[in-house]
């Protein structure tokens, strides 16, 4: 079911100048799969020497699904083999409804066990609509409680029939509505 391709070349890209510090992440260096996929990124130094970047990692390892869409990203260790980030998580997850939509993202551990974000979170369910456009947002903690996010826990969005968002609505743990970061519990427009 999901798709991890053979590697099929590299790709340097350049990020900073030939002035920058050997300390410094000047270049990306992405290995693509047979389909064109990338499938490997490592940091390295304006002199090819890997280096970690402010989460710890020296790269990233991605496995997609088979309709060509990411489902994992995975960080990798100085010997570019699955590693823990400062925040100690190895991986995240996603899954996808049919379209394409990403519809759960989650954490992992060294362990394969869920952990949670350093922004307090262990995971986010999303749901969309036939346009492809996010109605629903949720945030959940490790035993799948809700937990609040930018001052909710659940947002939810209508659209009218142009596409256009008509309102916005947040709530809480325990689904009353709530003030959220910027000060509203509600959204509205014509």
């Amino acid at each position: 079911d999901v798709y991890q391709g053979g590697f099929a070349g590299s790709f340097d890209r350049n990020l900073a100048n030939a002035n920058a510090s050997s300390t410094e992440i000047t270049v990306h260096r992405e290995v693509y799969s047979a389909a064109g996929l990338p499938v490997q990124r490592s940091f390295h130094n304006n002199l090819g020497v890997l280096r970690s970047g402010g989460d710890g990692v020296f790269g990233q390892r991605f496995r997609y699904a088979t309709r060509r869409m990411p489902v994992e990203v995975i960080n990798l260790g100085f010997d570019l083999k699955p590693a823990v980030s400062r925040e100690g998580i190895v991986s995240r997850r996603s899954e996808r409804d049919a379209e394409g939509g990403v519809t759960n993202v989650f954490y992992l551990n060294a362990e394969g066990r869920r952990i949670l974000h350093p922004s307090g979170f262990a995971g986010a369910t999303f749901r969309w609509n036939e346009h492809g456009n996010p109605t629903e947002r949720s945030y959940f903690g490790l035993n799948n409680q809700p937990v609040l996010q930018r001052g909710y826990a659940r947002m939810t969005v209508q659209y009218n029939e142009r596409g256009n968002l008509t309102s916005a609505a947040y709530v809480g743990l325990n689904g009353e509505p709530v003030l959220q970061k910027d000060g509203y519990a509600r959204e509205a427009s014509r």
